[in-house]
């Protein structure tokens, strides 16, 4: 009885702190995650309400200049390359930023 006693004794604060920091790391890396997520998120609809906004300042010419322009390519060839290629790359930071959180949370 002893023994068992001793061994209790031994086991249960080892396995408390087993549980206590193997549950605070994944609960730490959990939030960690969420909370990337939640950033990289808000930075890339930043980043498409600023490429919106400057393409939208960029659409007014004046109308001698979008005239000439009109004979050979369209009025507004320009907004719709320059809003695709932002779009573009505002997709390909949010893509490695999301790549580089999945691979930190899968690492842990």
């Amino acid at each position: 009885m002893h023994l068992i006693g001793s061994f209790l004794t031994w086991l249960m604060p080892t396995l408390t702190a087993w549980a206590v920091s193997f549950f605070t790391r994944k609960i730490t890396v959990a939030t960690t995650t969420i909370m990337s997520f939640i950033l990289i998120t808000a930075a890339f609809v930043v980043c498409i309400k600023q490429a919106v906004t400057y393409i939208l300042t960029l659409a007014i010419l004046p109308t001698w200049l979008s005239a000439g322009l009109g004979m050979f390519i369209p009025m507004n060839f320009s907004v719709v390359l320059s809003s695709i290629l932002a779009s573009q790359s505002c997709r390909w930071a949010y893509d490695k930023a999301r790549e580089k959180i999945q691979m930190l949370n899968s690492a842990t």
